[in-house]
């Protein structure tokens, strides 16, 4: 029988649901809860190019990844296994995804790996991370790299990379026209060839 007089039960909360000082003790519990080795509470594994296994949870790639979320919605492979392979993702692009995805880290991106973190981000749509590897590439940018990121930044759609490369190379113009891997992309896509005589002075 109710008793409307009587005193509600103490609720003891455990220490792991304790509240959340700031947001960057939140992102830290879920680092801890991704990198442990009895992660139980995981729902999914991504399986990268280079055969290691990363135990993830359903939520946070949907919520991230507009790609994931489909895939996690509907009847494929994937879904059924609860197992995705990133054929084309290798272990440490792997690491950099979740790390964005679990805690919004970026210190794993640099200069040597944002190329592939950036193609990874971008075939799963999730576009902040785009963004970021963008940013990286475009202030590690150098005559040795500047016409491969050009390419990568045509292909992919990223105007201010490809806006900042093109300055670049029409600073080394000479250099860039004997670049091997900018004639074989023309050969390919002849239509690359009208942006780069514009690099030309008149």
């Amino acid at each position: 029988m109710y008793a409307p007089n009587k005193e509600p039960d103490t609720i003891r909360v455990p220490s792991v649901l304790a509240p959340v000082k700031n947001f960057s003790d939140f992102l830290n519990r879920q680092m801890e809860l991704l990198h442990s080795r009895n992660n139980h509470h995981a729902d999914f594994v991504l399986r990268s190019s280079d055969g290691h296994k990363f135990p993830v949870h359903r939520f946070q790639l949907a919520a991230h990844s507009p790609v994931f979320a489909a895939m996690l919605s509907h009847d494929v492979r994937e879904k059924r296994t609860s197992r995705c392979d990133l054929i084309d993702v290798d272990k440490e692009t792997v690491e950099i995804l979740l790390d964005y995805l679990y805690a919004f880290n970026t210190a794993r991106i640099n200069g040597t790996n944002a190329e592939k973190a950036l193609a990874m981000a971008d075939k799963y749509e999730i576009m902040d991370l785009c963004s970021i590897c963008e940013g990286i590439l475009i202030k590690s940018l150098a005559v040795e790299n500047v016409v491969r990121r050009f390419i990568m930044a045509h292909q992919r759609g990223l105007k201010i990379l490809k806006e900042v490369a093109l300055r670049l190379m029409r600073q080394n113009i000479d250099v860039i026209g004997e670049d091997s891997v900018l004639q074989t992309a023309i050969q390919s896509e002849p239509a690359l060839l009208q942006i780069i005589m514009g690099c030309f002075p008149k």
